[in-house]
């Protein structure tokens, strides 16, 4: 586990050791908020770590997002940078790495950015929306799709292979979009959470979005995050500023259950 810091720096947990007061290492160093560009090597950031990204495909890669701007790519086992990109022109705030592409990475930034970059060689391309990114995704539908949540309570579909426009755009949410979150094995299952307290459920098949549920979670406040159990396609996890997590199966709801032809329990 990697939990990221303000001062520029984080540190590395080995899970399988508990009650320990010291993760197993760090990356990065403390250093004054700084807009500079971060050097590759063991400094690490010159400002607040915003975003992390585990390599699925390679392990030992990790990908961190700066309100300095930059985003670094580590080698986990030499606990170096060995990559800096400089895509954005403002805090980058999400980072997602391709589902089947090692080499790919997308990111999402202050500066209303989202950007695929191909690591290997450093290339990017980029798509202007309407305000601050907050979160971006792959879909688990096709290798071409992603998603992006802003600031301004709109969700964008957008393909890669179209640099000119957007595949859709959902208005979503009243306040900002702050988390999405998609399951593999039931085909256009979205779920988003936003300042308004409110997760709402959405199909995204053949993209064509449609509203289908939502539910309140007042006693958490703003959302922040939500996200899918891996071993229960339905059950999602939803994190505010109060109130502790909050667990929610939409399953228990029969519109739910019949839109995604889901059998009643």
């Amino acid at each position: 586990a990697v939990v990221s810091t303000q001062s520029g720096h984080y540190g590395r947990g080995d899970l399988d050791i508990i009650n320990t007061s010291e993760p197993v290492g760090f990356l990065g160093e403390r250093r004054k908020p700084s807009k500079k560009k971060p050097k590759v090597g063991k400094k690490g950031h010159s400002d607040a770590v915003m975003s992390l990204a585990w390599n699925h495909h390679t392990e030992t890669v990790l990908a961190s997002g700066s309100a300095d701007h930059h985003v670094l790519l580590w080698d986990l086992e030499h606990q170096t940078a060995k990559e800096c990109l400089t895509t954005h022109k403002n805090k980058v705030q999400s980072l997602a790495w391709h589902l089947a592409e090692p080499t790919t990475l997308l990111s999402g930034g202050y500066d209303a950015a989202c950007a695929v970059t191909d690591c290997r060689t450093g290339s990017s391309r980029t798509w202007m929306l309407d305000d601050e990114i907050q979160q971006v995704i792959w879909s688990t539908g096709s290798p071409f799709v992603f998603l992006a949540a802003t600031q301004s309570g709109n969700i964008y579909g957008v393909d890669i292979r179209n640099a000119d426009k957007t595949l859709y755009t959902i208005a979503a949410h009243d306040d900002e979009v702050a988390g999405l979150a998609l399951t593999r094995n039931i085909p256009g299952l979205l779920a988003s959470c936003g300042g308004d307290e409110i997760v709402k459920i959405w199909d995204i098949s053949g993209d064509k979005p449609s509203f289908v549920i939502s539910k309140e979670f007042s006693d958490n406040g703003a959302l922040n995050c939500l996200s899918f159990c891996p071993d229960y396609d339905t059950m999602l996890a939803v994190g505010g500023i109060k109130g502790g997590l909050a667990i929610w199966d939409p399953a228990v709801n029969k519109t739910f259950r019949t839109h995604f032809n889901i059998p009643d329990q």
